[in-house]
This record gives structure tokens, C-alpha cells and sequence, in this order.
């Protein structure tokens, strides 16, 4: 569900998925996060996302834990291009990654 009132927008994400497998993996995987984007300039958002997710890999009992920050670039009203970095909070995920995207609206 998502929430915007003036430049400032909040989300939250809850989700679960059946992981069907053959690698004796775990096969409920949940997923909750929350949030928060800034619009600076018309085409120009910050965001801020915590997060967490059931790791699938038995071997760790803790979930995988994450903030993501960065930012979203708007090049017109049908593609964006975005960039973060995701930082890993607990053991089983991994320390950073450097996250690169676009989305194509039609």
C-alpha cells in the first residue's frame, strides 16, 4: 500500500511466497518493508527503503535484513531511470550492492 501527500510518499510492502523446490530449501518465504520517498525536484526522488525477508538457506535461523537508499530519476512521464545502494543489516545478506534500474511505462 502506498501513501503520498505533498513531496513526501510512504510505503509498505508485505508479502509471502511458496518457495517450490528440489534443494531443501525453506518453502515459506515472507517479505515485509517500508519506505519513504522525497521528491526534490519534479523529476527527482529520494527514497529509503528497510526491509526484511525469510533467507530460503536453512542453514541461517536469522532473517535476511536490508536499507536501501537512493534515488529516482524521472525522464519523462513514461521512463525512469533509478540508482541505491543496499546495505546488508543481518548475516545472511549480503554487505552491498549497488542497484541500477529503468522503468519503461506503456
Amino acid at each position: 500500500t502506498s501513501f503520498e501527500t505533498g513531496s513526501w510518499g510512504y510505503h509498505l510492502h508485505l508479502g509471502y511466497m511458496r518457495n517450490r523446490n528440489v534443494h531443501d530449501e525453506r518453502e515459506a518465504i515472507q517479505h515485509a518493508s517500508l519506505a519513504l520517498t522525497y521528491l526534490v525536484l519534479d523529476n527527482l526522488r529520494l527514497v529509503a527503503d528497510l526491509g526484511s525477508f525469510t533467507t530460503s538457506d536453512r542453514a541461517y535461523d536469522e532473517d535476511t535484513r536490508y536499507l536501501t537508499l537512493g534515488g529516482i530519476y524521472g525522464v519523462n512521464n513514461d521512463f525512469d531511470i533509478d540508482i541505491g545502494l543496499k546495505h546488508g543489516l543481518s548475516e545472511p545478506e549480503t554487505d552491498t550492492t549497488l542497484l541500477l534500474g529503468i522503468a519503461l511505462r506503456f
